[in-house]
């Protein structure tokens, strides 16, 4: 598995995320060359992975996480990627489809803890914790941890491609916010408007 496609996938997500959160770049040819990017790499890392093409269709469909209207075009593309792949489901593929929206569901609880742990955009406390995340998640990625633990085998390449893709997202996650807390020369008020 190549490591470099997913964790540009997160890094170029949070950029965008970021850019467009937080109005940072207001040239819009940036903006929509994030957009390509991003679209690009997630073809990339999907092209012949049903499963990780399911799951992003999924997190799209149901519009998980999104505050962007951009996210909800990539439901079109994720769909016709898991279409494209369907002959790469393998055998038990209903349990498979199962297994994977179950963990998309652990997902989406672990997201909903961490928003509602850190409501705020930017804060000390929601750095170190991210900190502490990217060194989960690089154990996870990096060590025999995928091989050690009980995981069915068509779900550790996908598995292990989202953990990347996260490891990625948190690492520049946490160098927004570092840079936005320390170097910016906004307050905390000004960092995290009351909504």
């Amino acid at each position: 598995m190549n490591y470099l496609y997913p964790l540009l996938v997160g890094g170029v997500t949070k950029l965008y995320d970021d850019l467009s959160d937080k109005n940072i770049v207001t040239y819009p040819a940036i903006v929509e060359s994030f957009k390509s990017v991003l679209i690009s790499l997630l073809t990339i890392i999907s092209l012949d992975d049903f499963y990780f093409s399911f799951s992003c269709f999924i997190l799209a469909l149901f519009n998980c996480g999104i505050d962007n209207p951009f996210w909800e075009s990539i439901a079109a593309v994720s769909a016709m990627l898991t279409i494209k792949n369907i002959p790469l489901m393998g055998n038990n593929a209903v349990l498979k489809i199962g297994l994977t929206i179950a963990a998309l569901i652990g997902f989406l609880i672990a997201a909903i803890f961490e928003d509602r742990l850190f409501p705020e955009e930017v804060s000390v406390e929601k750095i170190f914790f991210r900190i502490m995340l990217i060194v989960g998640f690089a154990v996870v990625a990096f060590s025999p941890v995928m091989e050690i633990l009980p995981f069915p085998t068509f779900s550790k390449v996908p598995f292990k491609k989202g953990i990347l893709i996260m490891l990625s997202y948190s690492t520049v996650s946490v160098i927004t916010m570092a840079y936005l807390l320390y170097f910016s020369g906004l307050s905390l008020s000004e960092l995290n408007p009351k909504k």
